[in-house]
């Protein structure tokens, strides 16, 4: 498969995007630095056609989001009074069942799960009345189809949708900021980038698009998703201090093993025949730091442990229900019978094998279990009652 080095520039992706638009205030320059390193990192790589146009139309398109949220913001000041209370984020490392667990949430029809196609077009604002029948939807859905070449195998490690779920990466990936360009490219300079930054541009986005999101159409709370808040839980609740966290536990020499399997199918789609010992050794990196920073403020903020809820992915497999219902009784919620009945129809809509059997082991990545194991020692014992059972 022929590939091809990008030559993407800053200057040139910006021009498009205002004209795209007809807008040229992109708000503040914080996402600037980012937009640089990331454009500089996606050079250094070789992509197929695909890859090239994957690329291009996800910075695009986040360009283009930023520059019409920030011109509404202007046009609408009083977006700015719109208050999040008490928003749920589920944390855990990346294929502990996160995914299950805010599709669950997102059947409670008092919370709202920002959703795929609202965040890759999010203006104008969604509004209560069309939020099942937006246009965008399908527009979202095309686009997938069509540029991102979802194929069974794929769907199979990460279900996506137009109507599904969008990670909180989705919405920091318009400041620049973000593990989402990761997932899809092997490009550790910057992820590696992102790791050593202060977020708080990256929370302050997200706050005003989360105002943004619902100024038309209000729930009583958000339900919010991405692994990758464990390494910034003080920003998080300096950003929303009433925030309720669930956070889902795995055995780690298995989470690292299928999300090394993900980088790889992701790094597939746009570079062709990938080695796949490539993907074990950096990923098991990024999520060892992700723990010890998650573990190291855990143990220094024992006050904010009631806003916990610590699950075992088990667990969760086993009983999804009923696990959700422990979490409300938990936090003082209530699980209605719509709820209730929602999630049922939402499982049986949505079983684990629907696309397909998601197969992988440390070696396939360039992994060794028993060294993986000793790695994540301090996680699994800081977290035994939730990884022990089974």
């Amino acid at each position: 498969m022929e590939t091809h080095y990008p030559d993407f520039r800053v200057d040139d992706l910006l021009a498009m995007a205002t004209q795209a638009t007809g807008l040229e205030d992109f708000g503040p320059e914080t996402f600037r630095e980012g937009l640089e390193r990331l454009v500089s990192a996606v050079n250094q790589l070789r992509l197929t056609e695909m890859g090239l146009l994957r690329a291009r139309n996800m910075i695009l398109g986040n360009l283009i989001a930023r520059l019409g949220v920030w011109d509404h913001r202007k046009r609408h000041p009083e977006v700015a009074a719109e208050t999040i209370r008490k928003p749920m984020f589920v944390l855990g490392l990346p294929r502990s069942g996160t995914t299950l667990m805010i599709g669950l949430l997102g059947q409670d029809p008092d919370n709202r799960a920002p959703l795929l196609w609202e965040t890759s077009m999010p203006c104008p604002p969604p509004e209560a009345a069309s939020y099942e029948t937006d246009p965008r939807i399908q527009m979202t859905n095309q686009g997938l189809q069509a540029v991102d070449g979802l194929n069974p195998k794929i769907l199979a490690v990460h279900p996506v949708d137009a109507q599904l779920p969008q990670e909180c990466i989705g919405i920091f990936s318009m400041e620049c900021l973000s593990y989402i360009y990761g997932a899809g490219l092997p490009i550790w300079d910057y992820t590696d980038w992102v790791d050593a930054q202060d977020p708080t541009p990256a929370y302050r986005w997200h706050k005003m698009f989360l105002q943004h999101l619902q100024s038309r159409f209000r729930r009583e709370r958000w339900a919010l998703k991405a692994p990758s808040h464990m390494e910034f839980m003080g920003h998080l609740f300096a950003t929303y201090p009433d925030a309720l966290v669930i956070t889902n536990h795995r055995e780690p020499v298995e989470a690292v093993t299928s999300h090394s399997s993900l980088h790889w199918h992701l790094w597939e789609q746009s570079m062709g025949e990938v080695d796949k010992t490539t993907a074990g050794p950096k990923t098991a990196d990024m999520l060892e730091l992700w723990l010890h920073r998650y573990v190291d403020w855990r143990d220094a903020h024992p006050e904010k442990d009631t806003q916990f809820a610590d699950i075992a992915f088990s667990d969760l497999v086993a009983d999804p229900i009923g696990t959700v219902k422990a979490i409300y009784r938990q936090f003082g919620l209530s699980v209605s019978p719509l709820f209730e009945s929602r999630m049922a129809a939402f499982l049986e809509q949505n079983r684990q094998d629907k696309f397909g059997t998601h197969r992988y082991a440390p070696e396939d990545f360039g992994l060794d279990k028993a060294a993986l194991a000793e790695r994540f020692r301090f996680y699994r014992e800081r977290f035994a009652a939730q990884i022990d059972r089974r």
